[in-house]
């Protein structure tokens, strides 16, 4: 935890030297982002293995069994499909909102229903491996 909150402190002071920017993974994005994952990879650490609470990993787990279906997926234009089919839906329930939140609401509909695929995938024991 340390390493990680040191990690974001020295991103964030290295700033002003090179801007946090993710498009060219500057110095600073680095360490911010490496400190981040630290971070989180302790608190993961701590409620998982040390407090025991293993009741909601399983949200993580369905996708994290399958993630070579999901990169394909993502690279054959799975998502983009499934978001053409869910878009008439989706703008006629919610295009009176604006559009911003109409595409908040689709893409968020659209993630539940991939990650559906997955569960439907983790239930029945289907893994794509090499």
């Amino acid at each position: 935890m340390l390493a990680g909150v040191i990690g974001i402190v020295a991103g964030v002071l290295l700033n002003p030297v090179t801007p946090i920017i993710k498009r060219i993974v500057t110095s600073s994005f680095v360490i911010v982002t490496g400190g981040i994952a630290l971070v989180v990879l302790a608190l993961s650490y701590g409620f998982i293995d040390i407090k025991r609470s293993r009741n909601w990993v399983i949200f993580f787990a369905v996708v994290g069994m399958n993630p070579l279906f999901i990169y394909l997926f993502a690279h054959l234009e799975g998502a983009e499909f499934i978001h053409h089919m869910f878009l008439p839906f989706t703008h006629a329930l919610f295009g009176w909102m604006g559009e911003l939140t109409e595409g908040i609401l689709t893409s968020t509909l659209i993630w539940a229903f991939l990650w559906y695929i997955t569960w439907w995938m983790y239930k029945r024991k289907i893994f794509i491996k090499i």
